[in-house]
């Protein structure tokens, strides 16, 4: 009961407004070059009572094409776009798995959505978790 209103509790948190959410989707600067964005989506910001069963990450205009994912269930599997994406799974703490990819086509001042489904086991149940992020290019 306890897993299930902390879920609950970070779903209503998640939903909050963009300044409020908390989410394990990020971006930042990769290789110090601001015209090359490295996106991140892991499951570290969960309660750690949780077991991460699959993430993955996506463009929001074209979600049924993932960026990268992970499927921890019975053997991890890592499956990429042709993107430079990346997968790092933790077996021991499912939470700690992360899939990331490379922007390498935003122009300054570009924004794209994208967006990150996180599946957690909640007693015999799952829940999807769906966190979305607004990338904004840099400037050089």
């Amino acid at each position: 009961m306890a897993r299930v209103l902390m879920v609950c509790l970070l779903l209503l948190w998640t939903l909050g407004s963009a300044e409020t959410r908390i989410s394990g989707l990020t971006y930042r600067p990769f290789g110090g070059s601001p015209s090359v964005l490295e996106l991140q989506c892991t499951g570290k910001v969960l309660p750690g009572d949780l077991n991460l069963v699959s993430i993955s990450l996506y463009e929001t205009r074209n979600k049924n094409k993932s960026l990268a994912s992970v499927t921890l269930l019975l053997n991890s599997k890592c499956t990429t776009s042709d993107m430079f994406s990346s997968c790092e799974i933790d077996a021991q703490n499912t939470r700690n798995t992360a899939v990331r990819a490379l922007l390498l086509d935003l122009r300054p001042g570009q924004v794209r959505e994208f967006g990150c489904d996180v599946t957690v086991l909640v007693g015999a149940r799952s829940q999807t978790l769906t966190w979305q992020l607004d990338v904004r290019a840099l400037r050089e």
